[in-house]
């Protein structure tokens, strides 16, 4: 609530205003924290079950676009509609499998987690300069 006093506000709201930002700005902060160490637990598992088919593309298999970065030549063809779509889209897609791709990558010990985890990385190195 505000309350005007001589056209001033409150000093109390002022502060619970400042210390309600502080909050939000922590959270942000520590939910960057938690998705970059979650999407470094994916490189590993990227390498070993996505990258066969990411890491360059696969002729002839449109659904296997290469993982570049958002200012490669043909990013925008081969991503722009999947990242469109949302994360929990890819996370169903990649969970599911889609098209040619077999649920998890073909790895069917992965758990949803470390799934996700690879995502994420994926997702982080696409905005990588």
């Amino acid at each position: 609530m505000i309350i005007f006093n001589s056209n001033h506000i409150c000093l109390s709201y002022s502060l619970n205003f400042l210390r309600g930002i502080l909050k939000g700005l922590a959270a942000f902060y520590l939910a960057g924290l938690s998705m970059t160490a979650h999407a470094d637990e994916g490189s590993d598992i990227y390498k070993k079950a996505c990258a066969v088919c990411h890491a360059a593309g696969v002729p002839g298999i449109p659904d296997a676009p290469k993982l570049s970065t958002r200012t490669d030549p043909g990013f925008g063809e081969n991503w722009n509609r999947r990242l469109f779509a949302g994360r929990e889209a890819l996370l169903r897609s990649v969970l599911d499998g889609k098209g040619a791709m077999p649920p998890k990558g073909g790895d069917a010990s992965l758990s949803d987690r470390q799934t996700e985890a690879a995502l994420d990385y994926m997702l982080m190195q696409m905005d990588k300069p």
